[in-house]
């Protein structure tokens, strides 16, 4: 009966490790988009000239970074 209950408290710990994993993996994937995201922003901003931080990007270096500018009324 120990072994049974060394075994199940192995598994409970391995499986609390497990969540605990999982919800520090959803935390940096959500803080990964965010950063994609404020990227994608910024050089929206900056294809259309209104970025504050520096000047407009060339629309050819535009269909290398973000092919959807490329398209007539392409957004992001």
């Amino acid at each position: 009966m120990e072994e049974l209950q060394t075994q199940f408290t192995e598994y409970q710990l391995s499986y609390n490790k497990l969540v605990g994993e999982m919800g520090r993996r959803l935390q940096y994937r959500e803080a990964a988009e965010n950063i994609v995201r404020g990227m994608i922003d910024q050089l929206a901003a900056m294809a259309e000239g209104s970025s504050p931080r520096s000047s407009p990007l060339p629309v050819g270096l535009l269909k290398y970074i973000l092919p959807s500018f490329c398209l007539p009324g392409g957004s992001h």
